[in-house]
């Protein structure tokens, strides 16, 4: 076992604490199993840790003089005891809390300055956050008391998730995150929407929206990513006014290049994405279910169905005006079913595929996406549902509380977005919560 044998704190006129810690590191047969050794280490290193930091941390406090927020003064209480957390454990520290002379809410000179949330400090806060996006919360307990050596309970790191996942939200009003690719990089923007599920508490499984923004270069290659998920809500009002408010912030920098809207045909996302992009497309395998339930009746064995969907299909993704082939073959063998026979057992089908694709013409120019690099596919979208939501929140026997889901989905939207999560923490730092 290494163990600190002296520690011896020395104070200077300039106002700096020279700390000196000496250790012991003893022979080999004294030592004991590797691991033991390591661990006993990380604790030991942990106490040097709270030394540093309570005196680092002092450093953030007033002298208690009294201070002064526009017209409002407000006097010291003295100091008082309080226990914070931090990445290497518990610090105690006397500190000042404030008051005006009316009385109401107290206030901490330090936890602001040190950007204290929740009695964490911003380093921890930093560290749970980043886990928490992607480990349950018992998931992560147990992830910080075997590599970090560090105890908390569970209802705690929820709590802190919950309030981080809160404040981040409230942010978005007011903070603008740097775009991470230059404007002569960039050739297209790209916007996706789509939907997928999560079990909330005493409601059962409810649609949690995601919506996504590429970068492409000219080659069709993903430069940049954002990405907003938004727990179960009526109408999509909060979710679509978070997109657009992203689309508008994206519009000075990168308004000159082509935006694409892609989804798979809702009305009201089609709609939504009509008024902010330039064009849009139908997800094209959305549009392969529609014809491949119609392939039974250009066939009548599964040979010469499968040639013909092969061969449809292929038209319609590589050649211009394939849409418009596509809804002639359709309508011309629906109406030949029909003078055989009112009932025909495909009828169904093709009255189905007849109706999407003449919704969807003016958004089926797949050679023509082809021919420009930009994608045909709702992929993306329904990758970011997988990877950003359904990864994290509906995992096995997991249900959420409303407030906790949008909390987890906001942080995770954040680190999942290229270069967001970074930024984040540097306007915590600069700015505060």
């Amino acid at each position: 076992m290494i163990e600190i044998t002296e520690q011896r704190s020395t104070h200077t006129a300039e106002g700096t604490t020279r700390i000196t810690v000496t250790f012991e590191v003893p022979a080999r047969e004294h030592l004991g199993a590797a691991l033991d050794l390591e661990r006993g280490l990380q604790l030991t290193l942990h106490g040097v840790g709270v030394t540093l930091m309570a005196e680092a941390l002092s450093r953030f406090d007033t002298e208690g003089e009294p201070i002064r927020f526009g017209s409002l003064a407000m006097t010291s209480k003295g100091r008082s005891a309080e226990c914070y957390k931090t990445l290497f454990g518990p610090v105690e520290i006397e500190r000042h809390t404030y008051q005006s002379n009316d009385g109401g809410r107290t206030f901490c000179p330090l936890e602001n300055t040190a950007r204290i949330c929740q009695n964490a400090s911003i380093g921890l806060c930093a560290m749970l956050a980043a886990k928490h996006v992607s480990l349950s919360g018992r998931g992560l307990q147990r992830e910080l008391e075997l590599s970090h050596q560090l105890e908390m309970s569970l209802s705690y790191l929820q709590d802190v998730t919950e309030e981080f996942g809160k404040r981040a939200l409230g942010k978005e009003d007011h903070w603008t995150y740097a775009p991470a690719t230059p404007t002569g990089e960039a050739a297209a923007v790209v916007v996706y929407l789509d939907g997928t599920c999560g079990a909330i508490c005493e409601e059962g499984y409810k649609q949690i929206m995601v919506g996504a923004i590429d970068l492409l270069d000219a080659e069709g290659e993903r430069l940049q990513a954002v990405y907003v998920a938004h727990a179960p809500e009526e109408g999509k009002t909060t979710f679509l006014a978070r997109m657009e408010r992203e689309l508008h912030r994206l519009r000075p920098r990168y308004g000159h290049l082509f935006w694409l809207g892609l989804c798979d045909g809702a009305p009201d996302l089609q709609a939504w994405l009509e008024t902010h992009c330039n064009s849009c497309t139908l997800d094209f395998y959305h549009v392969t279910e529609y014809v491949s339930e119609t392939a039974p009746a250009f066939g009548s064995t599964p040979a010469q169905q499968k040639a013909w969907l092969q061969e449809t299909l292929h038209d319609l993704k590589h050649h211009r005006n394939g849409a418009k082939r596509l809804l002639r073959k359709l309508t011309g063998k629906l109406e030949e079913l029909q003078a055989q026979a009112p009932e025909s057992a495909h009828q169904n089908a093709l009255v189905s595929a007849v109706r999407y694709v003449n919704n969807n013409l003016d958004r089926m120019d797949y050679a023509g996406n082809q021919a420009l690099d930009l994608p045909i596919g709702s992929g993306v979208i329904e990758a970011a549902c997988k990877h950003v939501v359904k990864q994290r929140v509906a995992c096995s026997g997991m249900k959420w509380k409303r407030k906790g889901l949008q909390a987890v989905l906001t942080l995770r939207s954040l680190y999942q977005s290229t270069g967001r999560w970074e930024q984040f923490w540097n306007k915590v730092q600069a700015l505060g919560w």
